[in-house]
């Protein structure tokens, strides 16, 4: 179960911001291993474009979260920030 808010909006003309963020709370359970776990997690991101001239475009995101939960446990994923 989860929710998911996003949001694009222009600050100024010739500029996108996009933003969004999640959360989920997760459930899993094996009978035949014996093994369960749960966790909420989240999730956040952000991406801008700037529009310099008419065919030239500079964009930059970023991420951060605080990992996944699995069955075996909670997994850190680590992003890194892209410049396009």
């Amino acid at each position: 179960m989860g929710l998911n808010l996003n949001s694009v909006f222009n600050p100024v003309q010739n500029w996108t911001v996009n933003a969004g963020a999640e959360v989920f709370h997760l459930k899993f359970r094996s009978n035949s291993l014996g093994l369960e776990n749960d966790g909420t997690f989240f999730n956040s991101g952000i991406s801008n474009t700037i529009n310099l001239m008419k065919q030239l475009h500079f964009c930059a995101s970023a991420d951060y979260g605080n990992g996944f939960i699995t069955l075996q446990g909670k997994i850190l994923l680590i992003t890194p920030i892209v410049l396009l």
